[in-house]
């Protein structure tokens, strides 16, 4: 009876809800893929440099692989952070100062010739990106109606496989041109682009959803979801997925950079 009433809630709210402008869909859409799309990538794009990379710091690929990815040990890190402080943080100014301090470790990567440096400043970046990324998807759950948070999200998705896309081919193309150090300038300056979009797009904070996201805690809800068998199960789903894409492409990178192919960074 309860999951029926709350159905048709949720029915006719969105019945009452008054077509949203086309235009102001296109512009919100726009704004949020550009912020995904440069909030992620660095992570992607520092994985088409693998090979470089290996030759730069004359480590094995097993060593620089572990280097490049240790992104995912700051992302994981700082996503339950924010999971925890998230009542407290505001939405915009957590969001773009992240940004902006994401910059700091992207410079930093052009000028170190140490792979432990060079592993913690991927950590440190993997923190700032996974902070303003987990900050975004909280705001526009609160502030999307039922209308638009499905087109919110999957502007911020697409946003995402661009960076995925054109991070990589960007990392290669300026790499294999200019040098390795370069692209992680050039990196920074996409890094506090996104901070200033975040700046100027992103309103501010409404200190009415605080009081009614007051409930139970943090760690009362993780429980939760974890007594969800279907969860559960999408969670495991995405870190398979995950698994194989992140691993495909650190391989896939080496096989076609070594003989018999030979392959140029750029191509």
């Amino acid at each position: 009876m309860a999951v029926t009433a709350q159905m048709t809630g949720l029915a006719e709210e969105l019945a009452e809800k008054p077509p949203e402008d086309r235009r102001m869909v296109i512009r919100r859409s726009t704004m949020i893929a550009l912020i995904a799309f440069l909030t992620l990538i660095d992570l992607f794009g520092a994985q088409a440099l693998l090979p470089t990379l290996v030759e730069t710091y004359g480590v094995s690929p097993a060593a620089m692989g572990f280097a490049v990815n240790a992104s995912t040990i700051g992302m994981a890190l700082a996503s339950l952070v924010v999971a925890i402080f998230a009542r407290r943080i505001d939405r915009k100014r957590g969001i773009w100062v992240c940004l902006a301090l994401l910059s700091v470790p992207t410079m930093l990567l052009a000028s170190t010739d140490d792979l432990t440096t060079f592993t913690l400043l991927r950590v440190a970046q993997g923190g700032f990106m996974s902070a303003a990324f987990t900050l975004t998807l909280t705001y526009l759950s609160e502030e999307c109606s039922l209308t638009a948070i499905g087109g919110a999200m999957a502007a911020y998705i697409t946003g995402n496989v661009a960076s995925n896309l054109f991070g990589r081919l960007l990392a290669s193309e300026v790499a294999g041109n200019l040098g390795v150090a370069e692209s992680f300038y050039g990196f920074a300056v996409l890094n506090l682009t996104g901070a200033v979009l975040a700046y100027g797009y992103i309103g501010a904070r409404d200190a009415r959803r605080d009081r009614v996201a007051e409930g139970s805690s943090v760690v009362e809800a993780w429980l939760d979801h974890l007594k969800t068998t279907r969860l559960v199960a999408l969670i495991a789903i995405g870190f398979i997925l995950q698994f194989v894409f992140v691993a495909t492409f650190t391989y896939a990178n080496f096989i076609l950079a070594q003989a018999p192919v030979d392959l140029p960074q750029t191509m």
